[in-house]
């Protein structure tokens, strides 16, 4: 049986890839009746960088052992629950605040954050993110005008329960701020990651004060 003709996207090593690769390999690969040698050659021609380093020793051994040993290195390197919810986190978390009127950076990191929560969710390890100090630093990374508007809503969700807003909160007011932001008709106009300001012709903005 010959193998479907496919064009996977390569991994790297990039552990919040790990899941989406393997299930299209399994797809495409994995799951064929072919022999275990092709599965083999093909994990590597679709492997580069770290990934394909962890893998290399494989190609010295017996194909079914070479295929499975390669399997279990790439989950036991790059699969780790633990490693993939740290991995979400150090994204979500550190790196630079986005700057006013970049509509793009806002609608990245709401995709961002809706991909982080159900990912954790899933591995059931939410709770490596749902916390304060988490939810504190990813506020910290938006737009100055972004911060006060959550911080409002987080003090008077705060008076009315008793508690702070939970992360899937925060997807929600992000999603809606990015797609604001980035509203065809009403959202800001974008150049160059900034806001632009265009006077209206003959517009006096002179001011003088009195005496």
């Amino acid at each position: 049986m010959l193998l479907p003709k496919c064009e996977l996207v390569k991994f790297n090593g990039d552990p919040l890839d790990y899941w989406v690769f393997i299930q299209s390999f399994d797809g495409a690969v994995g799951n064929t009746s072919v022999g275990a040698n092709a599965k083999l050659n093909r994990l590597f021609q679709y492997c580069e960088g770290e990934a394909l380093e962890v893998i290399r020793c494989c190609a010295m051994m017996q194909p079914d052992e070479g295929y499975a040993k390669a399997r279990e290195l790439l989950r036991e390197r790059f699969g780790n629950d633990y490693r993939i919810s740290e991995t979400w986190v150090r994204r979500l978390t550190e790196g630079q605040q986005i700057m006013p009127g970049d509509c793009r950076a806002v609608q990245k990191m709401a995709d961002e954050l809706r991909s982080c929560t159900l990912a954790l969710k899933a591995m059931d390890k939410l709770d490596e993110i749902d916390t304060k100090r988490s939810l504190a630093l990813i506020m910290k990374k938006l737009p100055q005008y972004l911060q006060s508007k959550w911080r409002s809503m987080a003090v008077q969700h705060l008076d009315e329960t008793g508690r702070y807003p939970s992360i899937n909160k925060l997807v929600k007011f992000t999603s809606k701020a990015a797609r604001d932001a980035n509203d065809p008709i009403y959202g800001l106009e974008e150049r160059n990651g900034r806001k632009k300001f265009t006077p209206k012709k003959g517009a006096n903005f002179n001011v003088q004060c009195p005496r």
